[in-house]
Order: structure tokens, then sequence, then C-alpha cells
């Protein structure tokens, strides 16, 4: 599938595929799902391959608790990624196969693991079609990262979803 870049408008065979896959489940929509892996490719693009230190993505509507701590080095090949904590304060963890499935809210890297990271939509019919992942965020967000074989580092930072950002 060849995306064309210069639209803004998130449509295409494969969004409105995903939209009624039937292996979707009820709380999550397949369109604003393809479109979210679409915007994290956009976003990755227009940092043209400058040399940053790091990377960080995050969903617009992340509300920090805590704050980020990057004193320590940032390993090659490695995504930072926090452990999902619900309101209650407890871990929330989803396997997917062997492995943990990894939240797509909030990862940090650098320039070479987060490029792997964000152009997911790249990958994410194939996981779909050879069926090695379901239309859900965090079990394509962790076939994406098997498939790169990329290290991940968990840390503790809590936050919420600030359901009014838009």
């Amino acid at each position: 599938y060849q995306r064309d870049w210069s639209s803004d408008v998130c449509s295409s065979d494969l969004t409105n595929n995903w939209a009624s896959h039937p292996d979707l489940r009820s709380e999550i929509n397949g369109y604003n799902l393809a479109c979210h892996f679409i915007n994290k490719k956009r976003v990755f693009k227009l940092l043209n391959h400058n040399n940053y230190d790091l990377v960080i993505s995050l969903r617009i509507d992340v509300a920090f608790v805590d704050k980020f701590n990057f004193n320590h080095k940032i390993e090659e090949n490695t995504l930072y990624i926090p452990i999902q904590i619900n309101n209650q304060g407890i871990e929330c963890r989803l396997f997917f196969g062997n492995f943990e499935a990894i939240n797509d809210t909030i990862a940090y890297g650098d320039i070479q693991s987060m490029e792997k990271y964000m152009n997911i939509f790249d990958n994410c019919q194939e996981f779909i079609d050879k069926k090695i992942s379901t239309p859900h965020p965090e079990c394509l967000t962790t076939a994406n990262i098997v498939k790169h074989n990329l290290n991940v580092i968990r840390f503790h930072l809590r936050h919420d979803f600030n359901k009014n950002a838009k």
C-alpha cells in the first residue's frame, strides 16, 4: 500500500478494512487506530533524520503526574516505555503470546530506535494479514517491536489522560 503523504485525510481501503475487521474489539475504533499510526509516521518524517540525541513519542492527551527522568545513558536499539498504571495505581499487564503487550502512549529512545517504532504503520497490514496481531494498538506495537528486535526498558512514570485534549 502506497500512502499519499500530501493528504491530511486518513482515508483509504486500509483504514476501512481495519474499521470493519472481524477481530476488532468493540472498544477500538479501527479508523482512529490507523490514523494514529499514520500520524506517528508523519511526525517522524518531519524530523528529516536530523541528529537528535533523543526522540519522544507520546499521545497528545497524556497528562503527567511524575516528571521524566533522563539521567541515564540512552542505549542503542532500545525503547524506554513506562509500565502502564491504571487510575488505582495498579500495573496493567496485557500479554501478546509470550510477550507482554506494550502500550503505545509514551516511548522514547535514540533516533534509529524511534524510527523503527514510529514507522509501525508500514508493518501493520502484514501483522494483521499473517495473523501475527489483531487490529489492537498494544498488540500491533508489540509485534512491531518484536519484528525489529528492539530492547525495551520499562520504568515507572505516573500519567493519565486528559479527556479534554484536542
